[in-house]
């Protein structure tokens, strides 16, 4: 193989290359930030259920929660959250 064409297939090699690490860096920063998402929404859902709880606190019929005080709470009822409920004596995390 001449010198012209062993270059010509060098600078493909590392074109190639260049651009492979390019997506890389691509889809490394993408897994950061689904991570730090996850995250976020985490720390979100324990706020939302340490806030539930002093809600419960403040009501005071947690004690009588196994005899249902608790089935017509406000706060445990379904609502538009994404996707969390919190269930009446579950711990969901």
């Amino acid at each position: 193989m001449s010198e012209v064409m062993k270059k010509v297939i060098d600078d493909y090699k590392n074109e190639a290359f260049m651009a492979y690490e390019e997506k890389q860096k691509a889809v490394d920063d993408l897994l950061l930030h689904i991570h730090k998402r996850d995250a976020y929404i985490d720390r979100l859902r324990r706020e939302f259920k340490d806030c539930v709880n002093e809600l419960c606190l403040k009501c005071g019929n947690y004690h009588e929660e196994h005899l249902g005080a608790c089935n017509d709470c406000r706060w445990l009822k379904p609502r538009h959250t994404g996707g969390y409920l919190a269930e009446p004596g579950g711990d969901d995390q």
